[in-house]
């Protein structure tokens, strides 16, 4: 099982260099970033140095987790639109094998990025005579914790619906969505007390206790964070709970992948 798990890693790697659309992602938002670091060259300010390297590192934080969602998404719908799957799963490797190859060869090229990342605002730090804050090494893993979640979300989707219809899913039918269509809706019920305000107001109640929470640390915990880059004890084992969390929610998507997969009649 290993031996394939390896085996299909290696062609993903593969598939991700020669899939032109995601090049052509990275090579733009690289290019944006690197227009981006020409500020800070001529900045006189430790401050306004500070502020620009912030942003850059959360911008390129958020590009990853969306390119670790995009890579999911791809690899699923790829496979199952050319039935290309089927050859591999009957070499034979168990659909299992192929989600698991499938999910960490896309969580491995996310933490490569992640580090590298870091290590940019490592040397970037040392170069403008800034000192690197342990914030930054928090937000690198809460980015990486949440590309997780993302990717494994992604990848269910992608087994279910055509893959626009999975970022579609995401995208609107979220816990935000549903967490901010619950209290327009209890705001609301306050001046009108029609039943079928309560009724809407309970069904958007629980699906926002459905819908998987892809940022298990809320802004309220990493707000601070976000803003000085200081982290105290306390905010580490917030960071511990999330990572359980993301576990957790990893093996279930994991567990509805393989059903859905097992499910296609194309194996």
């Amino acid at each position: 099982m290993l031996e394939q798990i390896r085996s299909n890693m290696i062609v993903n790697f593969k598939f991700y260099l020669r899939n032109r659309l995601l090049l052509v992602i990275s090579l733009l938002f690289l290019g944006m970033t690197a227009l981006s670091t020409i500020p800070a060259f001529f900045m006189s300010s430790s401050n306004q140095t500070f502020a620009i390297l912030k942003s850059l590192f959360i911008q390129l934080n958020s590009f990853t987790m969306v390119f670790t969602a995009g890579m999911g998404l791809f690899i699923v719908s790829t496979h199952l639109k050319n039935r290309s799957i089927k050859m591999v799963l009957t070499k034979p490797c168990l659909p299992e094998t192929w989600l698991i190859s499938a999910f960490l060869s896309a969580m491995a090229i996310s933490f490569a990025l992640n580090i590298l990342i870091l290590l940019f605002a490592f040397i970037f730090s040392l170069s403008m005579g800034i000192p690197f804050q342990d914030g930054y090494v928090f937000i690198s893993l809460d980015y990486f914790i949440k590309s997780i979640i993302l990717l494994s979300y992604i990848m269910f989707l992608a087994m279910v619906f055509h893959p626009v219809m999975a970022v579609l899913v995401i995208l609107i039918f979220n816990e935000g969505t549903f967490y901010s269509l619950k209290t327009m809706l209890m705001a609301v019920s306050k001046s009108n007390s029609g039943w079928y305000l309560v009724a809407l107001e309970k069904a958007a109640g629980i699906m926002y206790m459905i819908m998987p929470i892809t940022s298990p640390l809320s802004s309220e915990k990493t707000g601070s964070i976000y803003s000085s880059l200081r982290v105290a004890d306390p905010d580490w084992g917030n960071l511990v709970n999330a990572a359980v969390y993301t576990l957790a929610i990893t093996w279930l998507f994991f567990l509805l992948s393989d059903r859905s997969l097992r499910n296609k009649t194309l194996i």
